[in-house]
């Protein structure tokens, strides 16, 4: 026979809330730690590699605008 008490009403419902908020640590720290690896968002990413690129020489100034471009119409 289960004791009548703590699983009924608030017991529950900070039963729940409590396995929401570990849910919800574990989320946000699996986020954090995938996320550090990376430049951010796509475009950044892609932006980033062009500014690289032109600082290597690998392009000029005129295709590193219109590339710049292209990125920033594509948004």
């Amino acid at each position: 026979m289960m004791p009548y008490g703590w699983m009924t009403g608030w017991g529950v419902f900070w039963m729940v809330f409590s396995w929401a908020l570990i849910a919800l640590i574990v989320f946000l720290l699996v986020r954090a730690v995938s996320g550090s690896s990376s430049s951010g968002s796509p475009e950044r990413a892609d932006h980033r590699i062009l500014a690289e690129r032109f600082a290597r020489g690998e392009i000029s100034e005129q295709e590193y605008r219109e590339r710049k471009k292209v990125l920033d119409e594509t948004r």
